[in-house]
């Protein structure tokens, strides 16, 4: 009896110890919880915010958004605004919390610094009301806080200096940085000049680019894009001129720039881009139609762009990759040998019907030769005569199969240029002929069938 007494004892005792330690964390809880919201000062939804206003005690900037949704600037000058700046100052705003919260004596603002404010933001929205406002006053030597207040209310928070560091941003931190923006999924045809004198253009044909002047051609579709796509990435590295005048252009070698390119939207719309020739240090000046003024950039990105003609076009002779090939047939001034992959994927080889073991990496080599080489320069213009590169009786041949031998083409090799150091190629299915290196040639193309024989043949 009295050991189960003790029990009940002990069970009573711990409920009671259980009940003041749940009342205590409660209680700390909700303390916690209130000063938490005591801390929180501003309460916005940053995709909410549709104009934003600051001063920066340096700057003046005001900046909307437009009916599609991108940020303009509109003081101290009109221009597109760079998206990730205001995003990082709306978002930095609302991270910052009060340390403290102060009721001016007789509501003397001078001592806080807010009399006349240093600096403050005011964030609209879509009806241009504003959400939040804020004066900054003066930052405190000693305990490194920064006055702050809201809406015009009497009180006054305390809160980090993050809050200046949030809005402190130069004119051009807050301007875009991109030359200009191309819909690259919109753009129907591409009218490019070199010095003033040579122009290329390129059109796309359903999915397909291709090169319309001065030559009739393929052009390569991914080179295309790429160019679109890098001229997309360029990044402004300084505003020099805000509204570029005739003089202006001239000054700055933008009267007959480098190169121009111009991107066409099926309703006639054109994205520009124009750089120099002058380089300054490791950077030359742009202008863009989307743009007023002239602008200062990496001097790299023009020797990524298409100074030339082959730069449009696809530089591969054949249009197949290695796994598409089950068979090919060498033929060439010196004999014929023909290659084909057995159920495993091996080549083997046969002269006239003969079964040859051969040399599988130089088959290989060749292989790769005719499905990757890519050409040096290309023949400009129409070809009329392909007797006067020597297709009317080629060096070389390599006939194509796929499976079930099919053929899928053949790669021509004609004459040698007058230097001897290319040769001219072509895709028999192909109206361009282009030239390689003639080392390709004679090492294994211009070879006897017996170079891929193995030794116990």
């Amino acid at each position: 009896m009295k050991t189960i007494y003790k029990i009940a004892l002990l069970l009573a005792v711990l409920a009671v110890i259980y009940f003041f330690y749940d009342f205590d964390k409660n209680r700390k809880a909700g303390k916690e919880n209130i000063e938490k919201e005591d801390k929180v000062i501003f309460n916005y939804n940053p995709d909410d915010i549709s104009a934003l206003r600051m001063n920066t005690g340096k700057d003046e900037f005001y900046a909307e958004k437009d009916r599609n949704g991108r940020w303009l600037l509109k003081k101290p000058f009109e221009d597109g605004a760079d998206e990730l700046t205001i995003s990082g100052i709306l978002d930095k705003v609302l991270e910052i919390e009060a340390t403290k919260k102060i009721k001016p004596e007789g509501g003397d603002l001078s001592a806080y610094g807010l009399k006349t404010p240093s600096s403050g933001f005011v964030f609209y929205n879509s009806d241009l009301k504003p959400v939040v406002s804020v004066e900054i006053g003066e930052q405190s030597v000693v305990t490194d806080v920064v006055y702050i207040r809201i809406n015009n209310e009497e009180d006054i928070f305390m809160v980090s200096p993050a809050i200046k560091r949030a809005i402190m941003h130069s004119a051009y931190e807050m301007r875009a940085k991109h030359l200009l923006q191309i819909p690259s999924n919109e753009i129907s045809r591409i009218e490019i000049t070199v010095g003033g004198k040579e122009n290329y253009s390129v059109k796309k044909y359903k999915d397909l680019w291709e090169i319309v002047s001065p030559v009739k051609c393929k052009a390569d579709d991914k080179n295309i894009y790429g160019y679109m796509n890098l001229l997309n990435n360029v990044v402004v590295k300084q505003f020099v001129i805000e509204k570029a005048t005739k003089e202006d252009l001239k000054k700055y070698g933008l009267d007959v720039p480098e190169i121009k390119l111009a991107f066409y939207n099926n309703g006639g719309k054109v994205f520009e881009a124009s750089l120099s020739k002058e380089k300054i240090g490791s950077g030359m000046y742009a202008v863009s139609n989307m743009r007023d003024g002239i602008y200062y950039i990496e001097e790299s990105i023009i020797q990524n762009l298409p100074l030339k003609l082959i730069n449009l076009r696809p530089l591969k002779i054949m249009p197949f990759g290695t796994a598409d090939i089950e068979a090919m047939q060498l033929k060439n001034k010196r004999g014929e040998i023909f290659f084909k992959k057995d159920p495993r994927g091996i080549w083997t080889g046969s002269v006239s019907g003969k079964s040859i073991n051969v040399d599988i990496l130089k088959v290989k080599v060749l292989e790769s030769i005719v499905t990757n080489v890519a050409a040096k320069k290309f023949v400009e213009g129409p070809v009329s005569d392909l007797a006067l590169y020597g297709f009317n009786n080629p060096q070389a041949e390599v006939t194509l199969f796929g499976a079930q031998e099919k053929k899928l083409g053949r790669f021509i090799i004609g004459k040698h240029d007058s230097e001897g150091l290319l040769v001219y190629c072509k895709n028999g299915d192909s109206s361009d002929v282009a030239l390689i290196d003639s080392i390709l040639f004679r090492d294994y193309l211009g070879r006897e069938p017996e170079f891929y024989f193995l030794a116990n043949n």
